[in-house]
């Protein structure tokens, strides 16, 4: 059982690492991207000071994997991770979360067993509210179709179009089999298949897309087995919220507050909403005098349409990051706030905000909000 924890930990601790490394600019203070603190008196630390916290974090991160039951080396590293988030709310990657919360529920759970089960409980939720997210017409018909390019032939597209309708219903059923020992390894093949796939599809022999998640679905690949094939622990040991403070702090956070994403009362990265299609999208559209401001870094990432110049904050995110801005309101908004520098009149910028489709395949909607407005705040 300690080998299998070790390998857990060595897994998750490893694919955190890989992560960081492949957007090391998002972990550091940047010049262009903006860092979005939660608050703002909290600072970013100047160069090269973030590169020696971030540091600080990767030799604790280390440590934890091979020492779990020094309270001191998990104190350092929980604690600058919770700074380091702090200061930029873009560092909220779902990965990282995940990683985070799968180290918390192993080293301070108290024992290895209740450990292991937290983990459990972690990737249950994690592919049941993942599929929870994907049921919008956006993942469909937009993101779907992405995945399966690669692929794709007229041929195939009434049998690729009942597969996206399918899958974020073979995703809950994913979580749903982990948790019964009968159906157990049904859902670890099936969560297995589903990792490789997105590798394929991903990866540098497909679609070459969004590097920073390769990873996470390597060390999926590695976790599943690991926690459920030979588990034989029932459901409602798994669902229970007993067992200490931490773990019912992993409940609440897993089981609690995701269903509130789907009414706009928590962060959908938070709630495990992971290539759902259909995340809040944030654009700045520039007139050709302010666009004319902008560095040239950025301004290559705009595109021209009708005498206009559109920057999607996305794109320049993962230009800048190589990860996903953070889909949330306040920091799309602080983001394109930054921009303000190239106001000089009266809707020379505008902010523009999208919600591809809300969840249960209803219609999206659209917000816009100008220079005046979004430069005053």
């Amino acid at each position: 059982m300690s080998h299998q924890a070790l390998a857990i930990r060595a897994s998750v601790g490893l694919g955190a690492l890989a992560g960081i490394a492949l957007s090391l600019p998002l972990w550091q203070t940047r010049v262009s991207y903006p860092n979005i603190p939660v608050f703002d008196f909290i600072l970013s630390f100047p160069k090269p000071l973030d590169s020696a916290f971030l540091l600080a974090f990767a030799v604790s991160l280390a440590m934890i994997v091979w020492r779990p039951q020094s309270p001191r080396i998990a104190i350092v590293c929980f604690g600058i991770a919770v700074l380091l988030t702090m200061q930029d709310q873009s560092r909220l990657q779902p990965w990282f979360v995940v990683y985070m919360l799968l180290l918390l529920g192993l080293v301070l759970s108290g024992n290895q067993q209740l450990g292991l089960l937290n983990c459990r409980l972690i990737v249950a939720a994690l592919y049941s509210w993942s599929g929870v997210h994907k049921m919008n017409s956006s993942f469909i018909d937009r993101l779907f179709p992405v995945f399966v390019s690669p692929v794709s032939t007229p041929g195939l597209a009434i049998p690729f179009h009942v597969l996206a309708i399918l899958v974020p219903y073979l995703e809950m059923g994913i979580g749903l089999l982990l948790l019964f020992p009968r159906s157990r390894r049904v859902g670890v093949v099936g969560g297995v298949v589903m990792h490789l796939l997105i590798l394929v599809a991903l990866g540098p022999w497909a679609l070459a897309w969004n590097s920073v998640v390769w990873p996470w679905n390597l060390t999926m690949l590695v976790l599943v087995p690991l926690l459920f094939w030979r588990s034989q622990v029932t459901a409602s040991t798994v669902l229970t919220p007993r067992g200490g403070a931490v773990r019912a702090l992993l409940f609440v956070f897993v089981v609690v507050l995701p269903p509130l994403s789907l009414v706009g009362l928590w962060d959908t990265y938070l709630a495990f909403d992971l290539y759902s299609g259909n995340p809040l999208i944030g654009s700045v559209i520039f007139t050709p005098e302010a666009w004319g401001r902008l560095d040239a870094k950025t301004q290559v990432l705009a595109e021209e349409s009708k005498g206009l110049y559109m920057l999607r904050i996305d794109d320049w995110s993962q230009a800048s990051t190589n990860a996903p801005a953070y889909p949330a309101e306040r920091a799309l908004r602080r983001v394109a706030q930054s921009l303000c520098k190239v106001h000089e009149k009266d809707d020379d910028i505008v902010f523009l905000m999208e919600k591809p489709a809300r969840w249960f395949y209803r219609p999206g909607w659209h917000t816009t909000e100008s220079a005046t407005g979004l430069c005053s705040r």
